[in-house]
């Protein structure tokens, strides 16, 4: 693992990804939607994911997601995945910000509302600039 990997997944924020999480979960509950089970292999390749973005290394917040989709597949015995990804310049984060921007967008909410039972979420902040990331699993 590359140092800045090191420091940012050190930079992650366990609080805030499970807030992520909740605020998903509650949406989908008041869908009428399973709740989604958190996948550690998921939260892993997205919090990889925001470093990558968060240091230059990627070209856009979905690339590499077939990748990442297969890996965790395989991993998870998963037929499905989805992905959303906020970028943040400035500003606080905050888990309702990113959630919102999801469900104001009708690809994201097609995500979020799924036919998915795991996830796993990031939260990555590097000098002034968040990734949230967010990967959904389906059997």
């Amino acid at each position: 693992m590359a140092i800045w990997e090191l420091l940012l997944l050190a930079a992650s924020l366990p609080g805030l990804e499970r807030a992520v999480l909740d605020q998903v979960n509650a949406h989908r509950r008041a869908a009428g939607l399973n709740a989604l089970a958190w996948n550690e292999r998921a939260a892993a390749e997205a919090r990889a994911h925001c470093g990558r973005l968060l240091a230059g290394k990627a070209a856009g917040p979905h690339d590499g997601f077939e990748q990442r989709a297969g890996r965790l597949r395989r991993a998870a015995r998963a037929r499905s995945a989805g992905e959303n990804v906020f970028l943040m310049e400035n500003g606080e984060f905050r888990p309702e910000r990113a959630v919102r921007a999801w469900l104001a967008s009708e690809g994201h909410r097609s995500a979020i509302e799924g036919p998915f039972e795991m996830t796993g979420v990031a939260v990555v902040m590097r000098g002034s600039r968040a990734c949230a990331a967010q990967i959904f699993l389906g059997r």
